[in-house]
């Protein structure tokens, strides 16, 4: 049997009867879906930006019952947190003067010269570490993509942003075959999709791919000129070996030749 619990909250507006206009709150991860007698793990958090508003007070409504109460902040007061929820509610009012502001930075680390073989399959692979920050509130989603593709496999991104002072970063990292990182013709792309409350606000970094490494970190052009090098060696070592020939040949001629005569 699955159930849902609702946990959220509202925002007291002075002179106002009903609850704020949502598309100012920022509450992460919007909801929460577990099974009967299921724990539910991490942090439900909310935040706004809207100045002079100072009260939020939370609720939790299970399937088919009514709203309960849990407790609510007021900047000017302690907090009132219900019995039963103490120690699992904690309140920030110190953030009221932050702007919702979208990433201004995303760049794309190229992989470690010294990564290591994959454990599983043995093949070597290359990682493509994206960071992203300078964003606030936290409400951002990465992907990849690979050729203009998205690319899914190999994709690992951080669970939650971390917070860096006023403001937050997030880092997602790509796994690919390294042939696919050696070919200079592919482009990976990092997408960040930020939600400012009203709409979403992307930002992208990419990162082409370098010229042909084969599977042992050699490249393509130190290969041509060490089989080349190889070749030209081999050659000469032939070319000395039949002088060399001729050489033990025409002395063996001339002795055979003078000891001819003293017969």
């Amino acid at each position: 049997m699955i159930f849902m619990v609702f946990i959220f909250s509202f925002l007291h507006l002075p002179g106002n009867k009903g609850a704020s206009d949502t598309k100012h709150i920022y509450q992460t991860p919007p909801a929460i879906i577990k099974r009967t007698s299921e724990s539910v793990d991490g942090e439900i958090k909310c935040s706004h930006n809207i100045t002079n508003h100072q009260l939020i007070l939370w609720y939790k409504q299970d399937k088919h019952k009514a709203l309960k109460f849990l407790g609510y902040l007021n900047v000017n007061l302690p907090p009132n947190i219900e019995e039963d929820v103490k120690g699992k509610i904690s309140f920030d009012g110190d953030e009221t003067d932050l702007e919702v502001t979208p990433p201004t930075n995303v760049k794309i680390l190229p992989p470690s010269p010294n990564e290591c073989r994959n454990q599983k399959d043995k093949k070597r692979k290359k990682t493509l570490v994206c960071v992203a920050s300078g964003f606030y509130p936290d409400h951002v989603e990465v992907l990849w993509k690979s050729n203009g593709k998205e690319a899914k496999d190999g994709v690992a991104t951080d669970s939650a942003a971390k917070r860096v002072d006023k403001f937050y970063r997030i880092t997602s990292r790509l796994r690919v075959p390294a042939e696919d990182y050696n070919t200079a013709s592919n482009t990976f792309t990092c997408i960040v999709s930020f939600f400012d409350g009203e709409k979403k606000i992307l930002r992208e970094a990419s990162i082409n791919g370098t010229q042909g490494k084969t599977e042992g970190g050699m490249t393509r052009e130190k290969y041509l000129r060490l089989t080349q090098s190889a070749k030209l060696s081999y050659t000469v070592v032939i070319v000395k070996s039949c002088f060399y020939g001729v050489f033990v040949g025409v002395l063996v001629w001339k002795l055979q030749g003078s000891a001819r005569k003293h017969h």
